[in-house]
């Protein structure tokens, strides 16, 4: 029986006799054409008598009935199967009934065929494109409904078949029928009741194990729940079991295996299937289509995209093949419907769709369909309609089970029908509601997809997206930060996933699979303007890691990593749409700077200007520039400006606002690039061109200002900054920045009335500035400093009532400094320059002494008061430190360690100030060095450590040769060593040092002279105080002299006690020395005599075992005498001698005693029990037992003394083991 595919021919011939009376009439199948044709035959057998012709009449109807479906006369052979199972029901005369096996076999027939109806039958009926019965009389549809009505759906059809096996079961015998059971079992798989279809088929299975309709069933079922291993053996046991069976197990071979990973076998079963069956359904080829074309999609196809431009051709071309041999197939519409929806065809696009909708036989399938029309009435406009269409495509999904066609096989997506369709529709309703502007609602919708797929690649976008919009339109700084963190996060995730695409340190293998599977992740990366919304969210972090941005450091600015990727698609893009590729080499983007082979805007033919954005080429050049990279940011300008220009000259030479902005602000970016590379004449024309179009643009004026100050002209410097600030006179950066000019003018020159012009500014900038603004900290810093600078260089006078006041002034000065700093802090807690200021103002004792900490502390004296404020603004520079690194820093950290008499740690700090920032070359830095090196030797009396001082002051002195003060420095260093070691006892020095320190003194002496003789009218040093130590010196060097003298002396007898316990020690070593040497000698003799006596055992051992061994075996040799002699005596034949015999052979008792002790002998074979130790096999002989055949010990020994008279006797049996176990 079929299920509906075809039938199996009953008889072989194309022609049978059919039986009427004493006649026959031959009917001829391949006459049989028209429906009239076939109506004379039906009638013929059905007038045969059934009485002789029962057998041969039924399988004549089914033959011809066969021949009538399969030449399409559908309506009549379910007319005629009607009419005969209904014929005992309605009295037709004309038809002699069949028994009641055969109605059941036709019954089960016709409701076989009802099922086939319903395959081809929608599914539902849409309102838009309504699908109307068939116009063919051939087709039951058209007999049953009247001229204009729809078609009937699948569920009609089945309910008809239900009927009709209803019917059948009711027929004596139906209930227990195999074809009865085996058509339920069929019509419940097709509605996709799979628990009741397994059941029954496995009732099938019980009765009849090879029963292959069962066996199909049960693998579709397996397959169904995704158990592929178990339905793939259920395939191949049909396969095995019938070859060319229909259906073609190897369709569902090749499911199984495509769902497995193997594509290739997938592929080979469904071609060997076609070639099989060529005229089977449209299964394969359908299948062997969607193949295709998931290869086309695969980025790791080894042709490239010549080769998957191939596959999606051969894919399209056999879906063609498919749906023309079946346009009720609704994956084949589906595939179809998306191919013209991509190429804009919107209406075949629409009509496909909703036919698939109809013919949908899977909740998958009739999702995959709502989605189609989704995206097409999106393109459309019809935003209502679409969002209503993925809600239904959502609903669809969600409430679809393991149905029936539910699996992994490459459905219309790639990844089976109904593969993700959820989260397809899901992503698509939040785009809807991203386009009506319905944040909530989309972020709700897209948290949601990824709380189910934490990696989709398109939710975190998307949702990332609308997070980064809301971060630069919310008011509210919290709420914009809290945005911009979450933006922040799913992009990191996201940048993670394409990182991981990209990964080529796995193999070959790992590779391809991270690229297929990362597929959408570069489709979703190739969106330029995601990669400007990453850069724009890291614009205030540009020192971030990026999430696989590169191994270098250069690549971890995220910001720019992101800004050049935007241009890098940009290019990309615009090249596959040319047909072209771009070079490689260096960064691919980088080709659009016009440098070198691509100068010019030219890349092997391909024009690159203008295709990356103006703006996002003058990011990516001011990113470079903070990182220091100008020649880098200069050629980004460059290109900018070069992309301005053919804007202006495709708007047919206008210049709009637009581009006059994006001209002026690219140019001004350039200059500013000149000026750090030293190009001042290019930088100062770029910034008078500006000037000439936009007089008014005061940047340009401030880094022209700039330019004149380090030329060393701050006459024109001040004409430019007052002239901007005329134009705007509260424009913040300007006014800090003439606070600097000020600022630098007071603090060279000193002079009380620029430091008063320069305060007043500041406080005047004060008044006008934004609070808790940048300008504001900056004029508070500069107040800070100037007021601090003020109170310095206020020197108290030595009038009484007018010194008190000055002092006071200073007072006040130094306290107004500090607030100014404090000010600061609390404005900005992370400025550092303020917190410096005030530690500053803390060490330097201006706030207060210290004496006042507490009230019930007790008071401090200067010292202790001098220590603790060192103490705590050591804290505060210990802070700072960590965020500014500056030498001044650490300069003023050494110098709370100097007053902290903390020598060690403030020569340490100096020295990180002169070597990392300074160079060597800061002369006041190097002072500090030698006076913190003067006093660390002081505390230490080390002469080294004057030594070093010495050395920093020579440093300091070869930077400024004529400086007086330096001189004087040097001297009193070097005339401080001769004093050191003077005083120092003779166990703390030598003559060399004192040496050392005489031709030191000497070279002071020396520069003492020339300080004296020197006519310049003011020096650092009082004139009397180079006399004073010139005298001095003179006395030194006097007492260095009976110093050196004492050494000597002191050495010489030192020396001659060193040498006698030298020789002392010598002596003892050479002592200590022979005795281990003569412990060793005995040590080697006790060996080599207890290694002789080891040597002579083992030869005595030898030759001892040697001897046992020839006396067993002279033993054993001895026994095989006496055997061989008792052998032929007639001894151990398994048989007992009589007394008579004996005495007849000459035996008597006596001769039975003397045999006694030969059958003992064997127990002298004890000692072979060690020889197997050796490697001699022992005998059973000598343990006293034997072995039976069976393997069981025989007790030989006990045996032998059985007997009376205590005679020894073996029984053949045993004679006989003995000898199989003397042979083997």
């Amino acid at each position: 029986m079929s299920n509906g595919n075809g039938h199996h021919s009953l008889i072989e011939s194309r022609t049978f006799d059919v039986p009427l009376g004493n006649e026959s009439v031959i009917v001829d199948l391949d006459q049989l054409v028209t429906q009239d044709d076939f109506e004379d035959p039906v009638q013929l057998i059905l007038e045969v008598d059934h009485r002789t012709h029962q057998q041969e009449r039924l399988h004549f109807l089914v033959r011809v009935l066969e021949e009538a479906w399969n030449k399409g006369r559908m309506s009549l052979v379910v007319n005629v199967l009607a009419d005969v199972v209904d014929a005992p029901t309605r009295n037709r005369p004309n038809i002699y009934p069949f028994p009641p096996s055969d109605r059941i076999g036709l019954s089960c027939l016709l409701a076989n065929h009802l099922l086939a109806l319903s395959r081809k039958a929608p599914s539902v009926l849409s309102d838009t494109t309504p699908i109307t019965r068939s116009t063919s009389p051939d087709h039951p549809e058209y007999h049953l409904r009247r001229e204009g009505e729809l078609a009937l759906t699948k569920a009609e059809w089945w309910s008809m078949a239900e009927e009709r096996l209803t019917r059948a079961e009711g027929i004596e015998g139906g209930r227990t029928d195999r074809r009865v059971l085996d058509l339920r079992a069929s019509l419940l798989l097709t509605k996709g009741k799979l628990d009741e279809a397994s059941k029954a088929f496995d009732q099938i299975l019980l009765r009849e194990p090879t029963h292959l309709m069962a066996l199909m069933g049960r693998a579709r079922i397996l397959f169904s729940k995704r158990q592929y291993r178990l339905s793939l053996k259920t395939y191949q046991q049909i396969l095995k079991l019938s070859p060319y069976f229909l259906p073609d197990p190897r369709v569902g071979i090749g499911m199984c295996c495509y769902a497995m990973g193997d594509r290739n076998g997938a592929r080979r079963a469904w071609e060997r299937g076609l070639s099989v069956h060529p005229n089977s359904p449209t299964t394969p080829l359908l299948l062997l289509s969607l193949s295709a074309l998931n290869t086309s999609r695969d980025p790791t196809n080894v042709g490239g995209d010549v080769a998957r431009q191939e596959a999606y051709k051969r894919g399209m071309d056999l879906v063609q093949r498919a749906f023309k041999g079946d346009n009720t197939n609704s994956v084949a519409a589906l595939v179809l419907g998306n191919h013209f929806l991509l190429q804009g065809g919107v209406e075949a696009a629409l009509k496909l769709a909703n036919r698939s909708l109809s013919f949908s036989s899977t909740r998958h399938q009739t999702s995959e369909a709502h989605l189609l029309l989704g995206r097409i009435y999106h393109k459309s406009g019809r935003d209502i309609d679409a969002n209503f269409e993925y809600g239904q495509s959502i609903a669809n999904v969600a409430g679809a089970g393991a149905g029936a066609g539910a699996g992994a096989g490459p459905g219309p997506g790639g990844a089976g029908v109904g593969g993700g369709g959820e989260i397809v529709g899901m992503l698509a309703v939040a785009g809807m509601l991203v386009r009506i502007v319905d944040f909530p609602a989309a972020t709700n919708m897209l948290e949601t997809i990824l709380r189910r797929q934490p990696r989709n690649i398109e939710a975190l976008i998307l949702l990332g997206s609308i997070h980064t919009h809301l971060s630069f339109t919310q008011l509210s700084i919290t709420d914009s930060t809290l945005e911009r963190n979450k933006a922040r996060d799913l992009f990191d995730q996201a940048l993670k996933l394409f990182s991981a695409g990209r990964d080529t340190s796995l193999g070959d293998e790992g590779l391809n699979n991270l690229l297929r599977k990362s597929g959408r992740t570069r489709e979703a990366m190739r969106d330029p303007d995601l990669w400007v919304e990453v850069g724009r969210l890291w614009l205030d972090e540009p020192w971030a890691a990026v999430a696989g941005g590169g191994a270098g450091a250069r690549e971890n600015d995220k910001s720019l990593v992101a800004f050049k990727r935007s241009a890098e698609v940009r290019l990309e893009n615009r090249a596959e749409e040319l047909g072209l590729e771009l070079p490689e080499g260096r960064e691919r983007w980088d080709w659009d700077r016009g440098e070198g082979e691509g100068a010019g805007g030219e890349v092997d033919g391909f024009d690159t200007t203008g295709i990356v954005p103006v703006p996002v080429l003058n990011n990516i050049g001011v990113l470079e520039y903070h990182r220091r990279d100008f020649v880098a940011a200069r050629s980004r300008f460059e290109r900018a400006l070069q992309g301005v220009g053919k804007m202006i000259a495709d708007n047919k030479g206008v210049v709009t606002d637009e581009l006059d902005a994006l001209v002026t602000a690219t140019t001004y970016n350039l200059a500013i690039v000149y000026e750090a590379q030293g190009d001042v004449e290019l930088a100062k024309e770029a910034y008078g061109r500006i000037l000439e179009r936009h007089p008014e643009f005061v940047d340009a004026k401030a880094r022209l200002a700039i330019i004149a100050l380090s030329s060393k002209d701050p006459d024109q410097a001040d004409r430019l900054l007052k002239e901007a600030l005329t134009s705007q006179p509260h424009y913040g950066e300007l006014r800090s920045l003439y606070t600097y000019y000020l600022s630098k003018s007071a603090l060279s020159s000193l002079s009380s009335t620029q430091l008063s012009q320069a305060y007043a500014f500041t406080v005047d900038t004060l008044k006008h500035a934004k609070p808790n603004t940048r300008v504001d900290v900056y004029a508070l810093c500069a107040g800070g400093m100037l007021s601090f600078t003020q109170a310095r260089e206020n020197r108290s006078s030595s009038g009484g009532g007018s010194g008190e006041a000055q002092h006071k002034d200073r007072q006040n000065k130094y306290l107004k400094a500090a607030e100014f700093f404090d000010k600061a802090i609390k404005t900005d807690p992370q400025c550092v320059y303020a917190a410096q200021g005030l530690a500053i103002c803390i060490a330097e004792s201006t706030i207060g002494t210290g004496l006042d900490v507490t009230p019930n502390s007790p008071a401090l004296g200067d010292t202790q008061a001098r220590m603790k404020n060192a103490r705590d603004a050591l804290t505060i520079l210990t802070k700072v430190k960590e965020s500014l690194n500056e030498g001044s820093v650490y300069v003023n950290i050494g110098h709370c360690h100097f007053v902290r008499e903390e020598w060690e740690r403030a020569i340490e700090s100096y020295e990180t100030a002169s070597r990392r920032f300074f160079k060597g070359g800061n002369i006041t830095v190097l002072l500090y060095l030698a006076r913190s090196w003067y006093h660390k030797a002081n505390k230490d009396q080390s002469f080294a450590d004057l030594q070093s001082a010495a050395k920093y002051a020579q440093a300091a002195l070869d930077l400024q040769p004529l400086d007086l003060a330096n001189m004087f420095n040097k001297a009193l260093i070097l005339q401080k060593g001769i004093e050191l070691l003077n005083d120092l006892p003779p166990n703390r020095r030598s003559v060399a040092e004192l040496q050392h320190g005489i031709t030191d003194c000497e070279e002071a002496q020396t520069l003492f002279d020339y300080l004296a003789n020197d006519k310049t009218p003011t020096t650092p040093y009082p004139r009397d105080l180079i006399v004073q130590r010139q005298r001095y010196c003179g006395g030194l060097l006097r007492k260095a002299q009976e110093s050196v003298v004492n050494q000597q002396a002191y050495e010489s007898t030192e020396a001659a006690k060193v040498e006698r316990a030298r020789q002392a020690r010598e002596e003892e070593k050479a002592r200590q020395a022979a005795e281990e040497q003569k412990k060793q000698e005995e040590i080697a003799r006790k060996a080599f005599e207890l290694a002789e006596q080891r040597r002579k055992m083992n030869e005595e051992a030898a030759l001892y075992a040697a001897t046992k061994i020839a006396k067993m075996d002279e033993s054993d040799a001895e026994e095989e005498r006496e055997k061989k002699e008792r052998k032929k005596r007639g001894e151990g034949t398994g048989k007992k001698r009589s007394k008579k015999e004996k005495k007849e052979d000459g035996d008597d008792e006596s001769s039975d005693e003397e045999e006694k002790p030969k059958a003992k002998k064997p127990k002298k074979k004890k000692p072979k029990k060690d020889d197997g130790e050796d490697g001699a096999e022992p005998k059973d002989e000598g343990n006293g037992m034997e072995v039976d055949s069976d393997g069981e010990e025989a007790v030989v020994s006990k045996r032998r003394k059985t007997g009376k008279g205590g005679k020894a006797f073996k029984s053949s049996e045993f004679i006989d083991s003995d000898d199989d176990d003397d042979d083997e």
